[in-house]
């Protein structure tokens, strides 16, 4: 349940010299007046910090191709506009595009393979190990393993299996089907009843048999990006599993982040509402993005890296402040990626190591400029200055001081 104090009538718009400069929504949970002096204080956000108030905001993820963040972003605002009946002026676009992270064999999933093994050490009949991969429903791939092998006494034989499914969302989050896990062993059958005896065993197996496709397909190209499993001669025990590879690794190579992203409680696995702000926020982190309010009211989905065709040369005589360093800024918050569906310990550990590389080798600049009427400089222009140009990430307007300060990123 969201409860707030905001009305669609209170809006609140604040001009500069006839100029739009603030354009927000009042709470009236925080207005106070002061009867001596007749001073009416009150809390109004821009439609950013709106947003944010909405947190428990839920939806059922269902999308079989999985989220962009233009829809991440749509469903928010959405939300936000049906719980308080108003409309929010938003815009975003398709034309962006997740981080490229690329990686060689990189591991994914580790199985613990000679405690499989070791498994079947006391059954004499002939090993069988089945392993490969598929695309279930259309854009998924998923890597299937099944082990089984016979035991035969005396006249009576049984066949012990072992079989397990990884579905891969997010390109490299595994998650595991428990309800197809397979740790079972066939009733006991006379050697003349042999055929019996396979045909429970292939009804134990059957929601991996639905389709065969996947066994001895040790590769899958999935969109150029691709899953790797491949079992050796020395995988396979001869005489006892204690010989035998200790752990395997399902390796990927390519772009390591996703363009569309699946959230945890999504509908194909029995559904559950997520927050669509943790989501969003997600997406925002694998794409460098970021979400910004126009003063006309607009919130809009924009990349990080995204610079306006407007550069604007700043004279050093209107320099009153210049600090140049390195972006000396703390690592995201990575448990942001736990929003999403599957194991995120590989994605997590991917998209820290790459901000930190990223803020080691930026530069920004924090200086205030003189002069508001000369320099119109807006978010993500182009500055110019003693020959070094730099792209604005933060820009507050001081009209007292006549100044703008400015934090911005050496180009």
């Amino acid at each position: 349940m969201v409860t707030c104090f905001i009305r669609h009538q209170y809006f609140i718009r604040l001009y500069e010299n006839n100029t739009l400069v603030f354009h927000g929504i009042i709470d009236t949970s925080f207005v106070s007046y002061n009867a001596k002096t007749e001073i009416v204080r009150f809390t109004c956000y821009d439609y950013i910090k709106l947003l944010s108030k909405f947190s428990e905001l839920k939806i059922l993820f269902a999308l079989m191709q999985g989220y962009h963040p233009g829809y991440c972003f749509g469903y928010m605002v959405q939300g936000v506009e049906l719980a308080l009946g108003i409309t929010l002026s938003h815009i975003w676009s398709s034309g962006w595009t997740a981080l490229n992270i690329q990686k060689t064999a990189l591991e994914i999933l580790r199985i613990e393979w000679r405690d499989i093994m070791s498994k079947f050490d006391n059954w004499n009949g002939e090993l069988v190990v089945e392993a490969g991969f598929l695309i279930t429903n259309i854009y998924t791939p998923e890597f299937r393993l099944l082990v089984y092998k016979d035991h035969h006494q005396g006249n009576y034989s049984q066949y012990k299996i072992y079989g397990r499914k990884y579905r891969f969302y997010n390109h490299i989050c595994f998650h595991q089907a428990t309800d197809t896990d397979i740790d079972e062993q066939t009733n006991t059958y006379q050697e003349d009843n042999y055929d019996l005896m396979e045909a429970e065993r292939l009804e134990i197996c059957s929601s991996y048999y639905e389709s065969t496709s996947w066994i001895g397909n040790d590769t899958l190209d999935s969109e150029g990006r691709i899953y790797s499993f491949v079992i050796n001669p020395e995988d396979l025990p001869v005489n006892g599993s204690q010989n035998v590879t200790e752990t395997k690794s399902l390796e990927f190579t390519g772009n390591a982040i996703p363009y569309n992203i699946y959230p945890n409680g999504f509908y194909e696995l029995g559904g559950k509402a997520t927050e669509i702000l943790k989501v969003l926020k997600a997406a925002l982190m694998l794409h460098n993005l970021t979400i910004v309010s126009i003063p006309s009211g607009t919130i809009k989905l924009v990349n990080k890296n995204e610079s306006s065709n407007n550069l604007v040369t700043i004279d050093s005589a209107d320099i009153i402040e210049f600090k140049r360093k390195r972006l000396n800024r703390s690592i995201p918050e990575v448990s942001t990626l736990d929003t999403l569906l599957g194991d995120v310990s590989v994605l997590k550990s991917i998209v820290s190591e790459y901000y930190e590389e990223f803020f080691s080798m930026t530069w920004e600049l924090t200086t205030i400029v003189d002069n508001l009427s000369k320099y119109t400089i807006t978010l993500f222009d182009k500055i110019q200055i003693d020959g070094i140009q730099y792209r604005v990430t933060e820009i507050q307007r001081d009209p007292k001081a006549d100044e703008y300060k400015i934090k911005a990123w050496e180009l």
